[in-house]
């Protein structure tokens, strides 16, 4: 993906070793594909950082060309830039991103989120901390359970939003629920609905409205699946 859809040179001096924009994943959902879990299993190794392994085979990359899909909206922080797609919009810190993120959700979309991480004393991050790990809360500093956090750092993760859990106690109305990317022994210990701020269920957290407002970097909205034969006219 970095490679097939390279960033400007001005903003890959600014990325982190191995980090990509979600803007680059949109290219790959409207230009490649995707595959479901009956095709390719969802993981159930545990978080890591490296490579997730050898370029699919061809077979793969066949049927995913079969599922390409479109965008509704893209927005990342900062100002627009000449030759932007039009449904790009950027925004600034603080500027209404859980109610729009909720807004999308509400309407049926799933939505990609862009996020720092923040830094414990122990050397972990707020994503890799054992209760992290165990039960799927991550917590942002202005979180009223957070443990001591620096930050935000300069590099992040990305999550899938799901939903919302109402949480009067949440400075900003509750908890966005989140698919991650770490396989099944992400929140392998979460009690569900028995906890109001647990993950539901393996491979599923929570973060809070507040640190999706106040620190998120870039949401991506797909949109239906476009057939492929409409997928082939639109990149001929």
């Amino acid at each position: 993906m970095k490679s097939k859809f390279p960033l400007r040179s001005a903003e890959e001096a600014t990325m982190p070793d191995g980090g990509l924009l979600l803007r680059q994943a949109w290219a790959v959902i409207e230009n490649v594909g995707l595959v479901d879990t009956a095709h390719v299993p969802y993981r159930s190794a545990a978080h890591s950082m490296a490579a997730s392994g050898p370029p699919a085979p061809a077979s793969v990359e066949t049927r995913a060309a079969q599922d390409t899909f479109t965008c509704v909206e893209y927005g990342r922080i900062g100002k627009a830039r000449e030759g932007d797609d039009p449904r790009t919009v950027y925004f600034s810190t603080g500027e209404g991103i859980a109610q729009k993120c909720l807004d999308f959700l509400s309407a049926g979309y799933p939505i990609v989120v862009g996020i720092p991480l923040f830094l414990h004393p122990s050397g972990l991050t707020n994503w890799t901390l054992p209760s992290a790990l165990a039960h799927g809360l991550v917590h942002c500093p202005e979180d009223a359970e957070s443990p001591p956090l620096d930050g935000p750092r300069s590099d992040g993760h990305v999550v899938c939003l799901t939903g919302f859990v109402p949480d009067e106690t949440e400075p900003m109305g509750g908890w966005f629920t989140f698919r991650n990317s770490w396989g099944t022994e992400f929140a392998a210990r979460s009690l569900g609905d028995d906890m109001p701020q647990a993950a539901k269920g393996r491979g599923n957290g929570r973060l809070s409205a507040t640190y999706l407002n106040e620190y998120c970097w870039e949401y991506l909205v797909p949109g239906p699946v476009i057939s492929q034969q409409e997928g082939h006219a639109a990149s001929a």
